[in-house]
């Protein structure tokens, strides 16, 4: 796919979109403008690069299509777990890699076009489901709907499930809870196409891009008791499936990996439950903290805002309401528990905002819901409401600054990597035999090589593979790297000269030979903006001299 279809597409979602919405007249017309400016906050992202785990899979789907057995191996894996150290089981995820390269090439803004779609698309989606559930408990939602969904979509933690293409799932889960939920409170029993049932079939969908959508029948089971009036049958029976669905997936995730709930395996063993979550809730200052470290007096008054928009709102209001509003809180809460409680806790660079993309969202609903009056108003309610809208406005204003500041320094990051990867072919043209490259596992809040494995050096990112004379290596894998030189990893890599980094290459390249130094060390240096070479130990010294000597310098590299 070209810029030239790229651009057709982005023309024919924009009319689409405006002839939908122009339909619902001035309240219509809100959400597009709420669309538009989340798309445009978003839009230089179409600029950016790969980053962390987007190299092996980018060069994963490349090496399947290059021998021929990209959509056998894709198909595999709905009925084989993820390769990786985890519990992953996302099919649909990985289908959706293999479809972007067929479609979109090995270009970053065709992959990157989908996450910034599905967010523009779940952006509209609150504001359409805040309409209907609003109005199932007589409330007025003219307002409060576009409000929002530029609440979520301009919310600076859920940027990570944007920008980063191999963190789409979230996305996507939220993407097909939504439509659930929409189609769920519509009803529309006369129509399959519009009934409560697509619920249980879109949790299908969803529990294949990740595991946190078996959540959504819990959420589901709030808002049915939560429902102002008796619920239908349909509505009733489509709960019931979905649990039925959920139920028959964790039963098939028992059988692959031996344990139902648990998906990351370094957090499954012998912590107390309530460790793990003080553990979890400790981490969320430091982790807001460097998330908002490009806006340091804006992050703080973005949250102080939402917190008092909220208490504002928080006065006598109809009991439908309140309990709707309630059910939403709760959805919203038992999803971050469920996410803490198997993340652990959260990381103090900032990274892991894409675990609160279907929280967010769902708070979204909680705002739009407390926001949607009843009329007519008396007033006192009517000031109150008028305030609550003031200080939301500026909750606003502030999280798309926050916001900005946060892409601002993601847009830096991915230029720094793309120049990182175009440098490599330099350097191994005018460096001869191997060098051991140190490479950075992070720009702050921003992955950037780690996961990356063999990815930024080979095809398609590189024109011709180059795991032969450069070896990216992290700090933390430094001590691996002492020992693989030392069974003889150098030699190997010279006979197998690897092409594709997979369980083939990985047996060849082990094969022990004679302990042979890399030629050159060298790291990135963020100051200087280069490769610069690094102090070489002495070609006799043994595995623990040499690894004793060079420790300092990798250490002192500014990566």
């Amino acid at each position: 796919m070209n810029e030239k279809s790229t651009s057709s597409i982005l023309r024919f979602c924009f009319f689409r979109g405006w002839s939908f919405l122009m339909s619902s007249g001035r309240s219509g017309f809100a959400i597009f403008i709420a669309c538009l400016v989340v798309g445009v906050m978003y839009a230089p992202g179409f600029n950016g690069f790969w980053h962390g785990d987007d190299f092996p899979n980018l060069h994963r789907v490349y090496a399947q299509s290059q021998q021929g057995s990209l959509w056998s191996d894709t198909f595999l894996l709905f009925s084989e777990p993820v390769p990786s150290l985890g519990a992953f089981y996302r099919p649909m995820m990985m289908l959706s890699l293999a479809l972007n390269y067929v479609i979109g090439d090995a270009v970053y803004a065709n992959w990157y076009g989908v996450n910034f779609f599905v967010h523009v698309l779940n952006t509209l989606l609150i504001a359409l489901v805040v309409r209907r559930l609003a109005k199932s408990c007589n409330c007025d939602p003219k307002l409060s709907a576009p409000l929002a969904a530029v609440f979520f979509g301009l919310c600076p933690s859920v940027a990570e499930g944007v920008y980063w293409v191999s963190a789409r799932s979230d996305g996507w889960v939220t993407l097909f809870s939504l439509c659930g939920i929409y189609f769920w409170a519509g009803n529309k029993s006369s129509s399959f196409l519009g009934s409560a049932y697509l619920l249980p079939l879109l949790l299908i969908v969803a529990l294949g891009f990740k595991e946190s959508a078996a959540v959504l029948p819990l959420q589901m089971l709030l808002l049915a008791v939560a429902w102002n009036g008796p619920l239908s049958r349909d509505q009733r029976l489509a709960i019931a499936a979905a649990f039925l669905v959920v139920f028959f997936f964790l039963v098939w995730r028992t059988y692959l990996f031996g344990n139902a709930w648990q998906v990351y395996a370094e957090n499954a063993v012998g912590i107390p439950l309530y460790v793990k979550l003080w553990n979890a809730l400790r981490s969320l200052g430091p982790w807001w903290t460097a998330l908002g470290q490009a806006t340091p007096v804006l992050s703080p008054v973005y949250l102080v805002c939402c917190l008092v928009g909220l208490m504002l709102l928080a006065f006598p209001r109809p009991m439908p309401q309140w309990r709707l509003t309630l059910a939403l809180l709760g959805a919203s809460g038992g999803l971050v528990l469920a996410t803490l409680l198997n993340v652990g806790a959260l990381s103090s660079t900032g990274e892991g905002g894409r675990l609160s993309y279907g929280p967010v969202a769902w708070l979204g609903l909680v705002v739009g819901v407390l926001m949607s009056p009843v009329r007519p108003l008396t007033k006192s309610q009517y000031w109150r409401f008028f305030t609550a809208f003031v200080v939301f406005s500026a909750a606003l204003l502030t999280g798309g600054g926050v916001l900005w500041g946060h892409l601002d320094k993601v847009w830096q990051a991915q230029a720094r990597m793309q120049f990182i990867t175009r440098s490599i072919p330099m350097w191994a043209e005018t460096h001869q035999g191997i060098t051991m490259l140190m490479v950075p596992d992070n720009d702050g809040v921003v992955v950037m090589a780690r996961n990356a494995q063999a990815g930024i050096v080979l095809e398609p990112v590189q024109k011709q593979a180059y795991l032969h004379r450069v070896v990216p290596t992290l700090s933390s894998e430094v001590q691996m790297r002492q020992e693989q030189f030392c069974r003889g990893m150098a030699q190997r890599l010279q006979v197998v000269r690897p092409r594709f980094a997979n369980s083939e290459t990985l047996a060849a390249i082990v094969v022990p030979a004679g302990t042979v130094w890399p030629n050159h060390v060298a790291c990135w240096s963020k100051s200087q903006q280069k490769f610069v070479s690094l102090r070489m130990p002495p070609i006799d010294a043994s595995c623990h001299a040499w690894m004793t000597s060079i420790r300092s310098d990798i250490e002192n590299c500014q990566l």
